[in-house]
């Protein structure tokens, strides 16, 4: 069925706050790429620009590209702020404006209604180029189009019916999509990442989003995915240890203590273990853990 936003052939543009105005007609297609291009720019943060493409997007025709992505038309209106907003995400500069615009909070659904909505062969493929914003932030393409996807902490959880703990597995293992990275696995970037990330300002958004992805893909990729090396599993463990030392994960930091102990333990790295161990012993004289297994963190294929 078409996505299409418009009722008929003719397109009336909205009005536009800026000098570009007469640019801004096309159909969505045309429209996410002109609002790529100004995200990626080097311009200052204009919000009526901003305001201009949200417009633009809503009320354009529709494009082939984009309406074979999903099931049906039902959601249009709602579907198209939501890639909207996602789209915006994964960019610094729309990610700040949805952050002082009071929008940032409705990322998460925005990214539950796109993974309903899609069809089965565009889920994959999507999942399938995985890569990692500059500031962490996990962002995946719909298939031939230039819409960039965020996906959210809580689409990667185990009470959502979003990204399975196999597909997690999968995203980490994926080489990614950005050129710049060469053969990098997502999980080979985000120890590159890790490095350079500012600990003391990390993104939120991103931090929360390692976290939710490596606890969902830890099951599987330590104990079941047959094409895990141990090097593949100590990357893992590098990550969520890495994970615990954030302020913003301070109620996860036992999980992401014990994951990566497991992780390091099927890595066969001793000494890594070895140091995890300790730590989990200092959280537990100080109450902030007892010093067991927890019985969730292993996801829903059971306790390990």
């Amino acid at each position: 069925m078409p996505l299409s936003g418009a009722t008929n052939s003719i397109y009336l543009a909205p009005t536009f706050p800026c000098s570009r105005a007469k640019a801004m007609i096309g159909d969505v297609s045309e429209a996410f790429s002109s609002l790529t291009q100004y995200l990626e720019g080097r311009a200052r943060l204009n919000p009526a620009t901003i305001e201009a493409h949200r417009q633009w997007s809503q009320r354009a025709p529709d494009a082939d590209s984009l309406s074979a992505c999903f099931v049906d038309d039902d959601n249009v209106p709602e579907i198209r702020l939501a890639l909207f907003r996602l789209h915006l995400a994964s960019y610094p500069k729309g990610l700040s404006y949805l952050t002082e615009n009071g929008e940032v909070d409705e990322i998460e659904a925005a990214a539950a209604l796109v993974l309903r909505d899609l069809t089965a062969e565009s889920r994959e493929a999507m999942l399938a180029a995985p890569e990692l914003a500059d500031n962490g932030v996990l962002v995946v393409s719909l298939p031939d189009t230039r819409i960039r996807i965020v996906l959210h902490p809580e689409c990667l959880s185990p009470a959502s019916a979003g990204v399975t703990e196999q597909e997690a597995s999968d995203l980490l293992l994926r080489r990614a999509a950005d050129s710049r990275d060469g053969a990098l696995t997502l999980l080979e970037r985000m120890l590159t990442l890790r490095d350079v990330l500012d600990p003391e300002l990390p993104d939120p958004l991103a931090i929360q989003t390692w976290h939710a992805l490596a606890m969902r893909a830890h099951w599987p990729l330590c104990h079941i995915d047959t094409r895990v090396t141990k090097q593949h599993k100590e990357e893992l463990g590098f990550i969520l240890h890495s994970l615990a030392t954030y302020d913003d994960l301070r109620a996860w930091r036992s999980s992401c203590l014990w994951a990566a102990l497991d992780a390091f333990e099927c890595a066969e790295n001793d000494e890594a273990a070895s140091v995890v161990r300790q730590e989990i012993a200092v959280l537990d004289r100080a109450h902030e853990a007892p010093l067991r297994e927890p019985t969730n963190i292993w996801g829903s294929t059971g306790a390990k």
